[in-house]
């Protein structure tokens, strides 16, 4: 199993004053899916897995799906994530 650190903001108004709560998740890739806090992607929905990196040195990771494109904020190196998940899904392919 590969895991992968992400970020999630939220913002919200509490007696009138803006709070920022950013909570710390994981996304694990096993050889059937993708989990993330909020939902499991098995792999045969997953059609790529994408990254856009920040200067500040973060960056966004992509979940394209057939239920859409969804995306994680990450500091962490995202290599292994992404050349593990590439490596699934050609061997998915070839025992097909």
């Amino acid at each position: 199993m590969i895991k992968l650190g992400y970020e999630c903001t939220t913002k919200y108004i509490k007696d009138g004053i803006q709070v920022i709560k950013k909570e710390k998740y994981t996304l694990r890739l096993s050889r059937t899916e993708i989990d993330t806090h909020f939902e499991q992607f098995p792999l045969e929905i997953v059609l790529d897995v994408s990254y856009k990196p920040f200067s500040d040195g973060s960056g966004l990771l992509y979940l394209h799906t057939n239920k859409g494109v969804f995306p994680f904020v990450t500091y962490d190196d995202t290599t292994e994530f992404i050349n593990s998940y590439v490596k699934l899904k050609r061997y998915q392919q070839f025992m097909k």
